[in-house]
């Protein structure tokens, strides 16, 4: 997935016998998951400074990194006074996207081009030692062109679903979406299964 513009509750039943009150192996990784859930929950991803994908580039932004406070990341005009970028945190799901019954997030951002085109990236963060490890982050294109319309977790695989061209009625107007599932392989996410699906209505 390209696009070329400006632009994860562990729940387990711990059973403690009577007559032997010490701590298992099951237990202490159940209580070290819960750990690391509570983890991720807590990073401040609205005030947070996120690594661009490599195939996209802001103008003036050397660091190629955007840094979101309070959720945003303000407005930028070019000495003409024309809009060139800005950018919002629009969308968090938490859920097990690799399997390890630990929580994950999976972040949405959107993009301001400075013209109709609606891009965004998605971003998919672990924690490692307490501290978020980014697993994967790609960009998404405008609307009907491989446009945002949800990244979740399910089933300990990570589900993105986008807006497809095929037979819209125009950028605007999808009437298609494709859902693809990847499944996490240790250091990348490989795809499994890709459906391309009507909208209904309520989408």
């Amino acid at each position: 997935m390209k696009f070329r513009s400006l632009v994860i509750c562990l729940s387990l039943l711990t059973a403690f016998s009577a007559a032997s009150p010490k701590t298992n192996a099951s237990q202490s990784a159940t209580e070290e998951a819960s750990d690391k859930n509570v983890s991720i929950r807590r990073i401040d991803f609205r005030n947070f400074t996120y690594p661009l994908p490599k195939d996209l580039v802001v103008p003036g932004n050397p660091k190629n990194t955007l840094k979101l406070k309070n959720g945003e990341l303000p407005i930028i005009r070019d000495s003409d006074g024309l809009i060139i970028g800005g950018a919002s945190l629009t969308k968090i799901n938490y859920g097990d996207v690799t399997g390890d019954q630990i929580e994950d997030a999976v972040i949405y951002i959107s993009l301001v081009s400075g013209g109709s085109g609606m891009p965004g990236i998605v971003y998919v963060y672990s924690t490692e030692g307490k501290k978020p490890k980014l697993l994967w982050r790609f960009a998404t294109g405008d609307r009907a062109n491989e446009g945002y319309k949800k990244a979740y977790a399910s089933k300990a695989n990570l589900v993105v679903e986008l807006f497809s061209p095929i037979d819209s009625r125009g950028a605007c107007c999808p009437t298609k979406f494709t859902r693809t599932i990847y499944e996490w392989q240790g250091a990348q996410f490989k795809q499994k299964r890709k459906l391309l699906l009507h909208l209904k209505e309520s989408d």
